[in-house]
């Protein structure tokens, strides 16, 4: 083995056995601030200087997370009028001590958020549906993206102003700040319905339309080919006579009239599933949108199907009843 080799073996079995011994070394490191920032934190909650403990709070649940830090910080924030934050913070804590089996301070932790609920101030996005439409749209609250099935659900804030921002594809981004003045008000925000104007909006229902026609078309090409089968059926039972005089039948006869009822059966599962995605794309047609509701007297879109198939030695025979 060469010098040169050697010595880099050497270096790299020294670098990943010092590795862990560093980041070890790290992380006791920021423990040992966390929980000095934590005490000191403790210590100025005492004499009610909340705001500066608050910011001890915040990096030391940065520097290493914990529960406790969490569950103080939430009770920081309640002394200085940031409920919003407090309660959220309170059911973090719920939900890690719940996955931890620490109950009783999980019942802690939720009865301190559902005491603090009715004081928490709420930002009320009042969005008109053609800007709700719009495909891409996008509301934001301080830069947090808030999600779609929450726009007409009252947002919990802080009090103070918060800046709400709406992005709709190939516009500028339209922007508000709202205020709320006290705890357990409701501040309104009204979204412009003229973010909405030179934006085209998807054609309401045409994909579910178009699903539903095409289901159905399956359903009636299966339908068709189980009526085949069943005509194949007939055909061969009745091949079969000659060889099953008074219904006694020849080896061979048997074997035929038990395939011809094996198709028929064959038939019927065919033709029944058929008849199933005729209903499903017929019920998923009637229900999708048009557009304009508004203008069309409301529909019953309850839909039924009755339908029977049978292989006998006349043929197969079949009826389909569909109502809605």
């Amino acid at each position: 083995m060469s010098l040169l080799r050697a010595f880099a073996l050497t270096f790299i079995a020294i670098s990943i056995f010092a590795l862990p011994a560093t980041t070890d070394a790290a992380t006791k490191q920021e423990q040992a601030e966390a929980q000095k920032k934590f005490e000191a934190a403790l210590t100025l909650m005492d004499k009610k200087e909340y705001r500066p403990a608050c910011r001890l709070l915040e990096q030391s649940q940065e520097l290493d997370p914990g529960m406790g830090t969490l569950f103080r910080l939430a009770e920081c924030y309640e002394h200085t009028d940031r409920l919003a934050s407090a309660h959220k913070n309170y059911h973090e804590v719920a939900k890690a001590a719940e996955l931890a089996g620490m109950m009783k301070r999980h019942k802690v932790a939720v009865d301190r958020a559902a005491a603090i609920e009715p004081r928490v101030a709420k930002l009320q996005l009042v969005l008109p549906e053609v800007v709700a439409n719009i495909a891409g749209l996008e509301i934001s609250v301080d830069d947090v993206l808030v999600e779609r099935a929450k726009w007409q659900t009252p947002i919990m804030v802080d009090t103070g102003f918060h800046k709400v921002q709406v992005a709709v594809p190939t516009k500028p981004v339209w922007s508000e700040q709202a205020k709320v003045e006290k705890e357990g008000a409701t501040a309104r925000v009204e979204i412009p319905a003229s973010l909405a104007e030179g934006v085209s909006q998807p054609t309401t229902g045409t994909g579910q339309m178009v699903a539903g026609l095409v289901v159905a078309g399956v359903g009636v090409a299966a339908m068709g080919a189980g009526v085949i089968v069943g005509v194949l059926a007939r055909a061969d039972y009745l091949s079969a006579e000659n060889r099953c005089p008074n219904n006694v039948c020849d080896p061979e006869g048997f074997d035929t009239r038990s395939n011809a009822m094996t198709q028929g059966d064959l038939a019927t599962v065919i033709f029944s599933i058929g008849a199933a995605a005729v209903v499903a794309g017929t019920v998923t047609w009637l229900t999708s949108p048009s557009g304009d509701d508004s203008a069309k007297p409301e529909e019953s879109t309850e839909a039924s199907l009755q339908w029977s198939l049978s292989a006998t030695p006349q043929g197969p025979f079949g009826t389909v009843t569909l109502s809605w």
